[in-house]
């Protein structure tokens, strides 16, 4: 467990029959690093992804994270159990201390104020999933985001269900609250609207390099 920073320490990531997707990935992104978009190998996002989770099982090496609410996970489809929006918005052991206004404001810097109405208020019995569009849970999840002020937030994939203006306007926003972020993303330029930090490329040979978008100069380990 680690507040400030998520680093990885001779991580070797490889298939449940053996394939190698990473390997030797060193590495530390400290918490004051803005974004950093991690593309590349599918396969090997996604057992990066799930290896954060603590879901990954194939491999071996060391890995340090936040804590706890300290980071947040932001999925392809997130899950929005039924209930009040407030409910879905605020963590229980929050409720009473987390005001109306707080709400209404989140949801209102992701662009999501609209929700509120189309559900029928804050504390209206609902199910988000059947009601909302994809793209309108994705932006309520960052809302919940907001609000629980995380050291990190990892996003899987949001431009699946969100327009890059949208995309772009949503990493602004969790910047200016200092919320660091990683975006797995696919099929997303590195030097696209978003400007992020650092790229983490994951290559299909396992390789992997890391630094500034589009930089000739970018590290790069395990025979890169």
């Amino acid at each position: 467990d680690d507040d400030d920073r998520i680093a990885f320490r001779n991580l070797e990531l490889r298939t449940n029959d053996g394939r190698p997707l990473v390997r030797d990935l060193n590495l530390e992104i400290p918490a004051s690093t803005r974004l950093v978009l991690v593309v590349g190998n599918p396969l090997a996002r996604m057992a990066l992804y799930r290896t954060l989770a603590g879901l990954w099982a194939h491999g071996s090496g060391q890995v340090a994270r936040p804590k706890g609410e300290r980071l947040i996970f932001v999925t392809e489809r997130p899950y929005l159990p039924p209930g009040t929006l407030r409910e879905v918005l605020v963590r229980l052991w929050d409720q009473e201390s987390v005001s109306d206004e707080r709400i209404l404001a989140a949801l209102q810097a992701v662009g999501a104020r609209s929700v509120v109405d189309c559900i029928g208020g804050l504390d209206v019995e609902h199910s988000c999933g059947e009601q909302l569009s994809l793209g309108e849970q994705q932006l309520v999840a960052l809302a919940r985001v907001l609000l629980a002020a995380p050291r990190f937030a990892l996003l899987d994939r949001p431009s699946s269900a969100l327009t890059e203006p949208e995309r772009n306007h949503m990493l602004a926003v969790l910047a200016v609250h200092s919320i660091s972020v990683l975006v797995f993303e696919e099929g997303v330029d590195a030097g696209s609207g978003s400007s992020p930090t650092a790229v983490l490329t994951l290559h299909d040979d396992a390789t992997w390099t890391y630094g500034p978008p589009h930089d000739p100069h970018a590290l790069a380990e395990a025979g890169g």
